[in-house]
Parts: C-alpha cells; structure tokens; sequence
C-alpha cells in the first residue's frame, strides 16, 4: 500500500509506538497524543478499541489500555491510518465521544466542542460497515506487518536463557511421539 510506504519513508518506525508517535506529529507538523481510555473515563469499559480525535490544534488517539497490547498497537495504527488518509466523520459526536472529547479538551466549551471538533472513524469490535473503515484497517495491517518484519515496535524479546531448558522440556513433552 503506497500510504503506508510514504508514511515510513517520512516517520521511520522506531523501537517504541511513543516514539513512532512523536516521530509522527513532527512529520505532521501538529501534536498528536496518546490517550488511554481509563484514564480520560475511568471506571467504565472502553466500547472500542480506538478512536482518533481532531482537535483544531492537536490530534488524540484514545485507545483502550486494557487490551493486549497487540492489539492496542494495532488501534493506534487503525487510527493513524484515518490520520494519514484524511478520512473524519460527517456526523456530530455521540454522547460518549463529546464527553471524551471535553475530558480530553477541557479548555473548550461542549459547543466549541460540538462545532469544531471532528472525531475520526472509531475502530471497534465489529465489522467495519464503510469504506473509510476497511481503507483504514487495511493500512494498519499493512503498516503492521511492515513494522514487524523489520522487528520495530515492540520486538518480541528472545526468551532468557535460565528458561530455555523449560521451554525444550515442554516442547518434548508436547512433542510428536513414536508409536510403538
């Protein structure tokens, strides 16, 4: 995918999704920031797994803190797709998003709020219903696989040598067995 292959030409991906983030805003020329959903709702149970919000001077992606991590790094990059390709939602914020998005912009008044700040398409456990939807988890995807082949962001660690005795014991024991 062209948009994925521009975007890591401009922002290398790094050993770290913040600083894939940072490298990311600077690119941008506007901040963009993470935002763990517990800590702008505590209590209640994030309804997806991402969501990107456009604020007249700073982008936000909030994304459940309480999935894997894999997963939360595929969140971001869903959003970061909708990011790149320019994709907003024509509709007006919900009830949850305007209360995201006043806890995440407290300076602003609920009708600025409603006015001139534009949510991008949430990334949640269903299906993706449009084309903005499926554009965007198609480059993630992509970005992912990119990413993890050149073993960036969030590598996973070789494992330490007092448990590979363990991990060989284990895999005998799970191991295909001769028939006698």
């Amino acid at each position: 995918m062209r948009a994925v292959r521009d975007l890591l030409a401009v922002v290398p991906a790094g050993t770290d999704l913040a600083e894939f983030v940072r490298r990311l805003a600077a690119s941008r020329g506007r901040p963009v920031s993470l935002v763990p959903f517990s800590e702008v709702v505590p209590g209640v149970a994030a309804p997806f797994s991402g969501l990107w919000v456009k604020a007249p001077r700073l982008d936000c992606i909030v994304y459940d803190d309480t999935a894997p991590q894999a997963t939360q790094r595929h969140a971001v990059f869903h959003e970061v797709a909708h990011m790149v390709l320019g994709h907003l939602s024509t509709e007006d914020p919900d009830g949850l998003q305007l209360r995201l998005m006043s806890a995440l912009l407290p300076d602003l008044q609920p009708q600025v709020i409603q006015r001139t700040v534009r949510a991008g398409l949430c990334r949640s456990g269903c299906g993706y219903v449009d084309e903005q939807e499926d554009a965007a988890e198609r480059f993630a995807t992509e970005l992912a696989l990119r990413v993890s082949r050149a073993h960036l962001i969030h590598p996973i660690p070789p494992p330490d040598p007092a448990d590979l005795a363990v991990i060989a014991r284990f895999m005998s024991t799970l191991g295909p067995r001769k028939r006698s």
